[in-house]
């Protein structure tokens, strides 16, 4: 008979009692059916719907037997008494079979909860076996010791049967060892919905170190888990982020562990069984690969690099030759080709590639510039044709200019060469020097200085004497200006040794100085000093007038008695002589102050 509780789903979803007990109750009968099998609904058992459990005899490989059939009895067979209700294969010759199999033909499980055991041929308490099936294959058995009398061998979860048989879709029962000589029954199979079975996975799926960018595998084959972190990461305090399909893993996710040698994990199915996996983790070459310095050495220049454009631009001084510089480089990398040191063209864009530790690469292109000329110099000043003097200082940026005394500054037209591209105030226009003026040179690269520009007026260079006297002498020299020399004659007679001149010149002092007592009986030579501070020399030579007496002073005859006078003033010589005197052929005698007389005199008398 059928026992029913509360209702369960079959796995086809059709309705299923919690429990459900096959207990053939006859009628006594030498064969179910002519397939030797006997079916849930048959020998007076419930149809157990969306089920189709058989019982049958087995050969030792588990296919049914071929001869025979089931057959139901109870203790009024063969006037056995108390015999409970029992199926069995039977051969109708009493020739012991080798066990029998339970199961859902179907193919749907089913929880074996408890079966009835009776050796009914034996009784000899031997050992027998339950093994459990799903699809074929034994999920397990166990073993218990047979019946020594006519009363069944309670087969259940209490004391033979285990979690092997909650999930299955046929048992068998078969003595365990020796030949197979049983005459196996049972009765009263109780069974349940299966048991979903517990689940043995316990793998590692996956294993990151959260934000950590981590690259690995796990080897399940290997039971191995390796993973590669970045360079610089300090591998012993990690944390993991651990996946995998066990309940539960050991040390645990989330914990921090120090990976400088490998770690082991033990992950733990839900059956309890575990699986250990060896963690390693490796710290990854270094990626570092950047250009970050550039320079030419003792060109004193320093490239920009561009690390997000990859690029580099230097800047090199006006007039470097950049067909074969030698450049510097600082990398992070382990390798630069074009090597650092090596002479390169950079007439064109050079592509440096710079390798990392780990064998990456990056590429940089290098672009070199000639800088535009940035001399702004001043380097002549000047104005035409006009006299100039001075210099210009570049280290203090001014140009000072002298010009002639005299010369109105105040609208000059200066005519600069600089080295620049322009200067302002332009060259070529006038300007107004009477204070400096500031002029600003720009240079092709846009630079530009100042030179504060300063024209001074010369002081006066005029040192000329231009008059030379004695005061009261009234006399006046005479300057030769070319010759640098003063020529002054004084009056006969005039003693030159203590002489006084009295000067007059265009310089702003002379020596010795005018009004100064001088002997003059030689040339004295005077210096004039100029404004300027320059001087001229002068040679002063007196010389005393010759003696400038030329009068009659006395006139005669001789022995002839003569009267008369001189009269100086008339230049007349008036002279009477004796009547008679022949006035024809006289002889005078002349006394005069002078150095001759013509006509002469008789006998020369000169009167000084």
């Amino acid at each position: 008979m059928i026992s029913s509780c509360f209702s369960l789903l079959h796995y086809d979803n059709t309705a299923m009692a919690a429990t459900d007990t096959i207990s053939f109750s006859g009628p006594q009968s030498d064969v179910f059916g002519s397939d030797g099998i006997a079916t849930d609904g048959e020998g007076g058992s419930t149809d157990i719907s969306g089920k189709n459990i058989q019982v049958y005899g087995i050969n030792p490989d588990g296919s049914q037997m071929s001869i025979g059939g089931m057959y139901y009895f109870d203790g009024n067979i063969h006037n056995w008494d108390n015999y409970l209700p029992l199926i069995t294969w039977y051969d109708f010759t009493d020739k012991p079979n080798y066990g029998l199999a339970v199961k859902s033909a179907d193919g749907s499980n089913f929880k074996l909860s408890s079966v009835n055991f009776l050796d009914w041929g034996n009784f000899d308490g031997d050992i027998y076996a339950i093994e459990a099936f799903k699809d074929g294959i034994s999920q397990g058995r166990v073993t218990f010791l047979g019946n020594d009398s006519m009363n069944y061998v309670a087969l259940d979860h209490t004391s033979i049967l285990n979690t092997n048989f909650d999930n299955i879709d046929e048992f068998r029962i078969y003595r365990s060892i020796g030949t197979p000589d049983s005459y196996v029954a049972l009765n009263d199979i109780v069974i349940t919905d299966p048991v979903a079975p517990l689940s043995t996975t316990k793998a590692i799926t996956a294993f990151d170190f959260g934000a950590l960018s981590v690259t690995g595998t796990v080897d399940e084959a290997a039971k191995t888990v390796a993973l590669t972190v970045p360079y610089g990461t300090d591998v012993t305090s990690l944390t993991p982020t651990i996946t995998h399909t066990g309940v539960s893993i050991s040390p645990n996710s989330g914990v921090a562990q120090d990976f400088s040698s490998p770690v082991t994990y033990t992950v733990k199915a839900e059956d309890n069984s575990t699986q250990t996996y060896t963690v390693t983790v490796t710290i990854a070459p270094n990626p570092a690969k950047a250009i970050t310095a550039f320079d030419f050495g003792t060109l004193n220049v320093t490239g920009t690099v561009n690390e997000a454009a990859k690029t580099v631009a230097v800047t090199v001084p006006y007039g470097t030759d950049v067909t074969n510089l030698v450049p510097t480089i600082t990398h992070t990398g382990v390798s630069i080709s074009p090597n650092s040191g090596a002479a390169q063209d950079f007439s064109s864009p050079v592509v440096y590639t710079v390798k990392a530790a780990d064998n990456s690469t990056q590429t940089y292109t290098v672009t070199v510039t000639v800088a535009p000329n940035p001399a702004k110099a001043i380097i002549a000043f000047d104005f035409g044709a006009l006299s100039v003097t001075g210099t210009v200082d570049e280290a203090a940026k001014t140009v000072a200019l002298t010009v002639p005394y005299g010369t109105d500054v105040t609208s000059l037209t200066p005519t600069i060469t600089h080295t620049g591209v322009s200067i302002s105030p332009n060259s070529g226009v006038a300007q107004d020097f009477s204070s400096p003026v500031t002029y600003t040179v720009k240079a092709e690269d846009n630079s530009t200085q100042t030179y504060t520009v300063t024209v001074t007026i010369a002081p006066n260079p005029a040192k000329a004497i231009t008059a030379f006297d004695f005061g009261t002498l009234n006399v006046t020299g005479t300057v030769n200006e070319a010759a640098k020399t003063v020529a002054v004659t004084v009056p006969y007679g005039t003693d030159v040794t203590n002489l006084v001149p009295t000067i007059t010149h265009t310089g702003v002092s002379i020596s010795p100085n005018s009004g100064a007592a001088q002997d003059f009986s030689s040339p004295v030579v005077y210096t004039v000093k100029a404004a300027d501070n320059s001087t001229q020399t002068y040679t002063v030579t007196v010389t005393v007038a010759p003696n400038p007496a030329k009068a009659i002073i006395a006139f005669d005859f001789g022995a002839l008695s003569v009267t008369g006078t001189v009269d100086e003033a008339a230049k007349t010589v008036a002279l009477t002589v004796p009547y008679g005197t022949d006035v024809t052929s006289l002889v005078p005698t002349i006394t005069h102050t002078g150095v001759s007389i013509s006509p002469n005199s008789g006998p020369r008398r000169r009167t000084r």
